[in-house]
């Protein structure tokens, strides 16, 4: 039976809830005041509540959650003044004020209620803990919790602070110890569950990270194994390089000197020539000559091989020549070449690349000095031969 202080009560707190600010609110609202409010009536005739208490109960029901107009900091104290101001001005007395009061602020977490009306009240304020309804009233305040203070609870810590405050919680009233309290017990079990549950799926996640982050460092053990291979295999294909470059440096110094020598030796021959050595003439120049030619193909094959080609500032990777390439460094100033040296060995892809330009660039040199070299050793066999041939001819002929 509603009272006309219930129904002042009523209106004043729907009232209240209207407010644009209980927007943000989807716990703390209307609707929960409505719940609390039927759970006060079954708990207050469970309570053997005197007409008088149970009015007293519903109002302070209508009235404790009020105070969130002012912000969930302090909402109980707020709720208490708004609640004194308004019962003074219907001239409701100071009794019942005081009792109403009493109760919205026993509400407060930890719970410690005094009268029976205050214990009526906080048991309803709960009252869902031991309904069906236990885990959709929790959702929306943890919803609100998120909205309000920005930060997300995961699953598993909201079930866990969650149970951890219903394992703390107590109903006060001979109703609530009895009938609530077993039925809390057994959402309690339904929590726990899903914690468990949480917790093994949290677990399997957790193997699996470090399963796959296990299996991530062995690729990459793997790759940089490779990566090393590759550029061991690089470094001694270079050094092949170099050695057969030396080897051939080395031949052709031989070459111009033997080819310098008998040039020499062909020289003096045509130009102090005795009167009787006139049979000699034609086989020193066809020596001569062909000693010449072996020797300037000799000293080409000494030649430096000095690529042609362009930097592109900024595009050390991208670039024709290999910024450490010798070939190519002296078109470089001190400051581009720092920069292009800093680019390469900040990439270790770009290294490569740069590897295995220096080794095909090498390689082009050494094939060609290799060809110098080649003709040279033909034109010097041919020499000899055509110059045994001559000579052979002027004696068969004379």
């Amino acid at each position: 039976m509603e009272t006309e202080l219930i129904r002042r009560a009523r209106q004043y707190a729907e009232e209240t809830f209207a407010h644009p600010e209980f927007k943000k609110y989807i716990y703390h609202n209307l609707d929960h005041t409505l719940d609390v409010v039927s759970a006060v009536d079954i708990i207050g005739k469970q309570s053997n509540l005197t007409e008088d208490e149970l009015e007293s109960a519903v109002i302070a029901a209508w009235f404790h959650d009020i105070g969130y107009i002012s912000g969930s900091a302090n909402h109980e104290e707020n709720g208490v003044q708004m609640a004194r101001e308004v019962l003074t001005n219907w001239g409701t007395s100071s009794r019942k004020i005081k009792e109403v009061t009493d109760a919205i602020l026993a509400t407060r977490t930890p719970q410690q209620p005094e009268s029976l009306v205050s214990n009526v009240l906080c048991d309803a304020d709960l009252y869902h803990l031991a309904t069906g309804r236990c885990q959709e009233k929790g959702e929306k305040l943890r919803a609100e919790m998120t909205l309000i203070s920005g930060k997300e609870m995961t699953d598993q810590e909201w079930i866990a602070n969650t149970l951890a405050f219903m394992e703390d919680h107590h109903y006060h009233t001979p109703y609530g110890k009895t009938i609530l309290e077993k039925d809390k017990k057994k959402n309690s079990k339904k929590l726990r569950k899903q914690l468990e549950q949480q917790e093994q799926t949290q677990r399997l996640e957790d193997l699996e990270g470090q399963l796959i982050k296990s299996q991530q460092k062995v690729e990459k053990s793997k790759a940089i194994k490779r990566a090393r291979g590759i550029e061991i295999n690089l470094r001694n294909v270079l050094h092949n390089h170099l050695l057969l470059t030396g080897i051939a440096a080395g031949k052709a110094n031989t070459f111009i000197a033997i080819n310098a020598l008998v040039l020499m030796m062909t020289v003096i021959v045509f130009l102090f020539r005795p009167t009787e050595s006139s049979k000699l003439i034609l086989p020193t120049l066809v020596l001569g000559s062909t000693s010449l030619i072996a020797l300037i193909l000799a000293m080409l094959a000494t030649q430096p091989s000095v690529l042609k080609g362009r930097f592109e500032k900024g595009e050390s990777d991208k670039q024709r020549l290999s910024s450490l390439f010798f070939g190519g460094l002296y078109k470089l100033s001190f400051e581009n070449f720092e920069k292009a040296i800093k680019e390469v060995l900040k990439d270790r892809e770009a290294l490569k690349r740069s590897m295995l330009k220096d080794v095909h660039y090498l390689g082009k040199g050494l094939i060609k000095k290799s060809r110098y070299l080649r003709l040279s050793y033909y034109v010097f066999i041919l020499g000899i031969v055509l110059a045994i041939a001559t000579l052979v001819a002027n004696e068969l002929l004379n």
